[in-house]
């Protein structure tokens, strides 16, 4: 996953089909998707999504957007939650929340499942 504030600006000026450039946290690119980590603190909704649905995929190709992750299904007290970073585990596409649980993520749909509990 990067986060380096000028790899960023180059990312989105090379991909300028990414929406939202101004609020991306981080982001992870493979040979051919790009997944987009949005910063939800400074948005409420992004494009009529809910905040906790904050991770985006691409076609690096034709910059098409093939999914929005879904909800994570884990809540602790019912308090709202994000996404917080993408990243490759021995080859398996992962997803992390801001409370501390790591999901698997199908790299073809957006679908989370497995969690653990990692902090």
């Amino acid at each position: 996953m990067e986060r380096n504030k000028e790899k960023l600006i180059s990312l989105t000026k090379e991909h300028s089909f990414i929406p939202h450039p101004e609020i991306i946290y981080a982001y992870l690119e493979t040979e051919d998707r790009i997944y987009v980590v949005y910063n939800t603190y400074y948005v409420k909704e992004l494009d009529s999504f809910p905040k906790n649905r904050n991770v985006w995929c691409f076609d690096k190709a034709t910059g098409k957007r093939l999914w929005v992750i879904e909800e994570p299904p884990i809540k602790i007290e019912d308090r709202p939650t994000s996404y917080s970073g993408v990243g490759i585990d021995n080859g398996e596409l992962k997803a992390g929340t801001i409370n501390g649980f790591d999901y698997d993520l199908d790299p073809e749909t957006g679908k989370v499942s497995n969690p653990v509990f990692t902090k």
